[in-house]
């Protein structure tokens, strides 16, 4: 997403990428490899919160970036581009879009598919060994 709001990616490159993202994972999925993307969706006024945050509480000041807040002033481009990238990745494994701004939602939506997941796989333990 940086390369393209910066200007360094043209709609043409990203497109290409986008089928060989979506390439790759016909191929692992071809493999039996059960593919789970997850997007970790902010809100705007979230990441704010936590911007601030770190900068004035201590123990997340390692976090801090100034560049963050210019970066920030982006923000519909990163959606846009997000979200085209989202429409254009799911031939093979649809993304999962989970809002994260309550850390425990967040955490139960991606074990509830996980688990999910799991559960549909044809799993079962092996037959036991005889000795005769």
């Amino acid at each position: 997403m940086v390369t393209r709001v910066l200007g360094f990616v043209d709609d043409q490159t990203a497109k290409k990428r986008f089928e060989l993202i979506n390439d790759f994972e016909e191929i692992v999925a071809h493999n039996k490899t059960v593919i789970l993307k997850f997007f970790l969706n902010v809100s705007h006024d979230m990441q704010e919160e936590r911007l601030k945050e770190r900068m004035n509480i201590e123990y997340k000041f390692h976090k801090h970036h100034e560049g963050d807040w210019e970066t920030r002033k982006d923000w519909e481009k990163y959606m846009d581009y997000y979200n085209e990238c989202i429409a254009n990745t799911q031939r093979t494994a649809p993304w999962h879009i989970i809002p994260v701004d309550q850390n425990w939602y967040k955490e139960y939506l991606i074990t509830k598919t996980v688990v999910e997941a799991l559960e549909k796989l044809p799993l079962a333990y092996p037959a036991l060994e005889t000795e005769m």
